[in-house]
């Protein structure tokens, strides 16, 4: 389905939870301004980045996403990763640091479509339970 989650728009029709829906926008844009900046920052990257890392996703899964409940935001671990991960290779600030950060972004939402498309989300069957939550606390 192209917008899975668009039946939801109907519950904006009553007053109650469109109030409820706009104080849960502001206090997400609150926290997720400075949040995403500080993100940036961890991976070494100017902190508009963040701030385009924390507004982009979250509209695109409002309107592709399976779920109204799944969390799409920047996280620490991907920042940290990703300063780890380019660290070796150039230094932060710089033109290459950058292009390498949005050839890593792209390369992992690729791979992730991938997965999603060919439907192998069934390999984390494989992990055992304390790993899973483990990574999701």
């Amino acid at each position: 389905m192209l917008f899975p989650n668009f039946d939801q728009v109907r519950d904006l029709k009553d007053p109650a939870n469109l109030r409820a829906d706009i104080i849960a926008g502001i206090t997400v844009a609150l926290v997720l301004v400075p949040q995403s900046m500080a993100y940036a920052q961890l991976a070494g990257l100017p902190v508009q980045y963040g701030l385009y890392a924390s507004f982009l996703p979250p509209m695109i899964a409002a309107m592709f996403g399976s779920s109204r409940y799944l969390h799409t935001a920047p996280v620490a671990m991907v920042s940290l990763m990703t300063a780890v991960t380019i660290a070796p290779y150039a230094q932060q600030g710089t033109e290459l640091y950058l292009g390498m950060a949005l050839l890593l972004a792209l390369m992992v939402g690729v791979m992730r479509l991938s997965l999603g498309l060919l439907r192998l989300g069934v390999l984390v069957d494989f992990l055992s339970h304390p790993v899973i939550i483990g990574f999701t606390s």
